[in-house]
């Protein structure tokens, strides 16, 4: 209470003048081209990688001010949320898809992608933000590495190791009752433990039944297991209740108001030694598991159909939508290097998912699928200024049999500032349990009797979706004016895309009927201008040709702009830009374009000689702030309401 009152007090207070940052040494403005280890599973400095990555760093992650881990995505050219409630986001690159099905989304390495629909169920996640170190974001398939889901990108979450000793209390309070709590312990000797407790609260947006209440626990531990060795053990838990259905969404009466019952964990193993002959062995296994639950009432409303032209109503009842999925997870690589100029890895992976819906799938049993793939990438360095990097994986999947991913890429770099890149990759997605096996037939209770609607049927012969992806990519960096930054041309040609055919009724199968040609450009800036302040400005441009009829377009372009600034006593200013255009749709009835400020204070002092930050977020401050909500009726959009946090974080 003491230091929530002194949170409240100092806000109340007028801030000190702002003042220019002390004077910089030339060391400040030299830094390198970060180092990733995402794209090819070896750490490299981004010019040496084989694809175009963005980070967000820990720097970016805060002076957002976002709080959804979702919308952190706006930060990575070329990506574009969707936010259909309070809590559900759907994070593209390419087409629009509601569910992300042709993305690879990592934590720490972990796969987090869902068996059942596919992508990630963002809110579900056992995450959060503060304990996020970097993201590393892929741009381009990256099948090679991480296999089928990674034909259109990666996204790799890399959370903080458990080497900051001590504890951290923060809260955030705000719009739409908006209540979130964070409690962060870490220390050890020999062995290194973080624990993280939270409490996420808030009503959603208005006039959407879209609340959430998400107890949170994760837990990381690095573990002292000898020299040149590692051992890191995680394991997390997401859970509560989220608001679902709505009377002015459904009219029909299908999903009246209810609640959905959250229950997602995860245990992680991960262990590393290093070899005599300069090389590594590692180890990773993981298990996922999500189970929602959901009972759907239903009840009057606007006729769900006709018998002889008479009305026919629903009565009041309900019917279960339960989703399980569950994933076991184990994988080995050996990296060495072979001498100064080759060096390169070798790993394989067996995985087991299983699935269980009796509405989606017309069973009560588990629907199991097997899967195991063996992966190799070599790093050779031709000459002083030619790089080659050639990466292959090979996958078995029950449901669709093997199949082989390559990439080759060729880096010339004139001077250590600057390189050219040209790249190419084949890449695919292996369908869904619900593409292949669906069988979603719902009963219902009317004034007519019994009504069954047989939405979805089973395709058998489904095959997976592929892309040729071709690239050239330049990345720069300007040391005496502390800049650096990339620009990609791209062109995706997209076959065997999965929709629903033409003209078809109910029961629809899906099925291979799409293809798509995507040209674009991508680039990012960053300027630093000083230890504590930078500017980090996106672009990206994307024309797509496509069969589809159903299918949004992505926006034909993005920009963002995020600003950061430290001041003296302490004060941080962040600003924020977010711009949309239109998405191009063959529906009359699309998306506007919109544009999106975001505006951050914050500062950090001392109180009895802990360490102390408040911050103000306001999220919106502009007009046309408008978020896509593809499940929408007409009009498909929602007009995001202004948002204004306070958070107060306290470290002892």
């Amino acid at each position: 209470m003491k230091y929530a009152l002194l949170c409240a007090a100092v806000l109340a207070t007028t801030l000190p003048p702002l003042c220019a940052a002390a004077e910089l040494s030339e060391s400040d403005f030299l830094g390198d081209f970060p180092v990733v280890l995402t794209a090819s599973r070896l750490m490299q400095p981004a010019q040496d990688a084989p694809k175009s990555i963005s980070v967000i760093d820990r720097a970016m992650i805060e002076a957002s001010g976002f709080q959804n881990l979702a919308e952190l995505f706006q930060l990575v050219p070329g990506y574009y949320v969707a936010q259909r409630n309070g809590y559900t986001f759907a994070v593209t690159s390419g087409l629009v898809d509601e569910y992300s099905r042709q993305m690879q989304v990592l934590v720490d390495g972990r796969s987090v992608y869902q068996p059942t629909m596919g992508g990630v169920q963002w809110d579900a996640l056992p995450l959060a933000i503060a304990d996020i170190d970097r993201i590393e974001v892929v741009h381009g398939p990256d099948a090679d590495s991480y296999g089928a889901n990674s034909m259109m990108g990666v996204i790799n979450i890399l959370t903080r190791r458990p080497d900051e000793a001590g504890t951290t209390l923060s809260v955030t309070a705000g719009s739409e009752n908006r209540r979130d709590f964070l409690f962060r312990w870490a220390g050890g000797e020999a062995s290194k433990q973080r624990v993280t407790l939270g409490w996420q609260q808030n009503e959603g947006l208005t006039g959407l039944n879209d609340s959430t209440h998400a107890p949170l626990f994760t837990y990381s531990g690095d573990i002292d297991v000898g020299p040149g060795r590692s051992l890191n053990l995680q394991m997390g838990y997401v859970g509560g209740t989220r608001g679902a259905g709505d009377f002015a969404q459904y009219g029909n009466g299908t999903s009246l108001p209810h609640d959905q019952r959250v229950d997602s964990q995860f245990q992680q193993l991960d262990y590393r030694a290093g070899l005599s002959d300069g090389g590594e062995w590692l180890f990773k296994a993981y298990h996922n598991y999500l189970m929602d639950k959901e009972t759907v009432p239903v009840g009057p409303g606007a006729p769900i159909t006709t018998y002889h032209g008479i009305p026919v109503y629903l009565l009041p009842g309900s019917y279960e939508l339960d989703l399980l999925s569950e994933r076991w997870h184990v994988e080995t690589q050996w990296n060495r290097p072979l001498n100064d100029a080759v060096r390169f890895s070798l790993g394989a992976y067996a995985r087991h998912d299983a699935v269980n819906s009796p509405l989606n799938y017309g069973t009560d049993q588990d629907l199991v699928a097997a899967s195991w793939g063996a992966f190799s990438h070599a790093e050779w360095r031709l000459a002083k200024a030619w790089l080659l990097n050639a990466g292959m994986m090979w996958e078995y999947h029950d449901l669709v049999g093997s199949r082989v991913s390559p990439h080759l890429s060729l880096s010339w770099q004139p001077s250590p500032n600057h390189t050219l890149r040209l790249g190419v990759a084949r890449a695919y997605r292996d369908p869904l349990e619900f593409e292949k096996n669906a069988n979603f037939a719902l009963t219902l209770m009317t004034t007519a009797g019994p009504y069954t609607e047989r939405l979805y049927g089973s395709n058998p012969g489904i095959q997976p979706e592929s892309v040729l992806s071709r690239e050239v990519a330049y990345l720069g960096r300007w040391p005496e004016y502390g800049l650096t930054g990339e620009a990609r041309i791209h062109m995706d040609s997209l076959g065997g895309l999965i929709d629903l055919p033409p003209g078809e009724k109910p029961p629809y199968h899906l099925t291979n009927v799409g293809e798509s040609l995507d040209r674009g450009v991508d680039a990012t800036l960053r300027w630093r201008l000083a230890p504590h302040a930078f500017v980090q400005m996106n672009y990206a441009f994307l024309h797509i040709d496509t069969t589809l009829f159903a299918k949004p377009y992505f926006p034909p372009l993005l920009v963002s702009l995020l600003a950061s600034y430290r001041f003296d006593h302490g004060i941080d200013v962040s600003l924020g830009y977010y711009q949309s255009a239109a998405l191009v749709m063959i529906s009359s009835d699309r998306p506007p374009a919109y544009h999106r400020t975001n505006l951050r204070i914050a500062r950090e002092f001392k109180q009895d000689g802990h360490p102390v930050r408040l911050a103000f977020i306001l999220q919106g401050l502009g007009a046309d702030n408008y978020g896509y909500n593809y499940s929408a009726p007409s009009p498909a959009r929602d007009l995001l309401p202004r948002q204004a946090l306070l958070q107060c974080q306290v470290e002892f």
